[in-house]
This record gives C-alpha cells, structure tokens and sequence, in this order.
C-alpha cells in the first residue's frame, strides 16, 4: 500500500475508500440497510463521500446521499425488502471522484422479534405468571 499511497500524492489522485460492507439493519421492520467502509487516506482533505445503490439485475446506479470528511457509515432507508443491492462509495474533493469498489450483496428484511426489547418479553412473562399463580 505504500507504492500506492506514494502515486496518490505525487500525480495528485484521489485515493477511494475501501472495505465496502452492507449488512440488514437489524430489529427492524424492514427498508433499511446499514453501509460502512472504511476511509480513504485522503480523507483530511476530502469534501466527503457520495453514496450509489444499485440493484443486482440493474446497470445503473442511483446517488442515495453524501456524508462528510470523517465519516464512514450511512444507513440507506429506502431499500424494498427482498431486492438485493450493491453500493459504492466515492471520495470527493471538487470536481475529482475516487470510486470504491462493490460492497457484498445485501438485501433487507423484517425481523419478527426486536431483540433490543427482551426485557419488555421477560417482564410482560413475569407478570402473566404472576397473576396465574
């Protein structure tokens, strides 16, 4: 990585962000899928990211929104559960664009139980069993 870094600085390119990961959001009911990466060594001077979606079967992709330098996660809102998704992440700085590569294939979905409120679970048990014995 240090060749790399090194033609960066000296031709003035744009270093992409890299480790593109989509992941489900978890105890939702669907729509939502968290993306993270990690930042591009040019980052301090970065005007920030732009975020792309496209779907499997699709040749295009569509701009979802921007984050600023420093910022390394965003969560897409508006994905149809059952529809796989590729993402990209870009580095601006002006008018110069550092694509990433493709995250993993990701697709969202309802979860049926919100693990984040077990405790409602075992207190609303608690409290039946309470009242039957």
């Amino acid at each position: 990585m240090p060749t790399l870094l090194t033609i960066s600085i000296f031709l003035g390119l744009l270093t992409p962000p890299t480790n593109i990961k989509a992941k489900d959001n978890p105890n939702d009911d669907g729509g939502k899928i968290n993306i993270f990466w990690t930042l591009s060594i040019d980052d301090a001077s970065l005007d920030g990211y732009e975020i792309y979606r496209r779907a499997e079967k699709e040749t295009t992709f569509t701009k979802l929104g921007f984050r600023g330098k420093g910022v390394n996660f965003y969560l897409d809102e508006e994905a149809q559960d059952g529809i796989p998704y590729y993402y990209k992440i870009c580095a601006v700085k002006g008018d110069e664009r550092a694509e990433s590569e493709l995250s993993n294939l990701v697709k969202s979905s309802p979860q049926w139980f919100d693990t984040s409120k077990i405790n409602v679970l075992v207190f609303t048990g608690l409290f039946i069993f309470l009242l039957l014995f």
